[in-house]
């Protein structure tokens, strides 16, 4: 890894125009009006890269520290790059934080140089506030597509709103999966899975250069839970089974194993060792995810990583 460049000191420039661009989501103009320097030099130190440590987004104050926790967590866990992102506010929630954090992610993920972007993403309440909180960029060369099946017959919980939210604010397309994330069986799934269109989705979860995901806890505050997407008696057999945390409506346990139940096979979602060798964003955050996080970066699945400060310290 390259080592910390002047660059990252917490209060150089560079550090200013980073934070006030991933955190106060400003753009490069209003950036520049503020801290009295060229516009041209902002969207130069925005397009740099930044080796090692992606974005830290912290107060100033902090910014050295949590750049040496990101190094180390960097390291630990075997990623590219971390997110850490610092409350605004003492009220402001870590599902806040994050997803203040993400909408600048995807944000950056938008502008990027490239054409024919296709962006995988998950359910969660994270990646929901992700895409309420991304400003309106024009993005007519990106889409998006749901990696799992979205229909839950709690109209007023529905998982994939976030499809149309992005769909709107970024004249982007974004593909829902019309399916249940859980098939009542097997052979239901197996029928699902012969009917063109759900076969067409299938085709463009594998060729997404990009896979967003949110993390679930496995206990009863789950949201899968909440939304009856996953009934209590098979939640809590997968808790009794040791289920740690869930990615794509599938269960680990603390080592990053998937759980064998009768919900694996019933699944609408990829495979979990089809995840390995792409692009994968976690995007989580919070005490009550730390397990949940840990088990899925001990999966290897994870290449980068956005979470909130207090939880990056947990994962240390």
């Amino acid at each position: 890894m390259n080592p910390p460049t002047s660059t990252h000191h917490p209060e150089s420039l560079e550090a200013r125009v980073i934070w006030l661009h991933d955190v106060g989501g400003l753009a490069a103009r209003e950036i520049a009006w503020r801290l009295g320097v060229p516009e041209a030099r902002v969207e130069k130190i925005l397009s740099a890269a930044r080796p090692g440590l992606a974005a830290v987004i912290t107060p100033e104050a902090d910014a050295q520290g949590a750049a040496e926790l990101s190094r180390h967590l960097v390291r630990r866990w075997g990623l590219q790059s971390l997110v850490i992102a610092a409350p605004l506010t003492p009220a402001e929630t870590a599902m806040e934080t994050v997803s203040r954090a993400g909408a600048a992610f995807l944000a950056d993920e938008i502008r990027a140089p490239g054409q024919g972007r296709l962006i995988g993403l998950s359910h969660g309440r994270t990646i929901a506030g992700a895409a309420a909180a991304i400003p309106r960029i024009r993005a007519g060369h990106v889409r998006f597509v749901s990696l799992l099946g979205d229909l839950t017959a709690r109209r007023a919980a529905y998982p994939h709103e976030v499809m149309y939210t992005l769909a709107r604010r970024l004249g982007a397309e974004a593909f829902i999966m019309p399916a249940p994330l859980y098939m009542p069986s097997r052979a239901e799934k197996e029928v699902l899975e012969q009917i063109s269109f759900i076969r067409d989705i299938q085709e463009l979860q594998a060729q997404a250069d990009t896979l967003i995901l949110g993390i679930g806890q496995a206990d009863p505050d789950s949201q899968l839970l909440s939304m009856g997407m996953v009934e209590k008696p098979a939640l809590e057999a997968l808790m009794a089974a040791g289920a740690a945390g869930e990615i794509m409506g599938r269960f680990i346990d603390d080592l990053g194993h998937e759980i064998a139940s009768d919900l694996t096979a019933r699944t609408v979602s990829p495979a979990i060792e089809s995840l390995r060798g792409r692009r994968v964003v976690g995007m989580a955050g919070g005490e009550g995810k730390v397990r949940a996080i840990k088990a899925v970066l001990n999966a290897g699945l994870l290449t980068e990583l956005v979470t909130d400060l207090a939880t990056a310290e947990a994962l240390g």
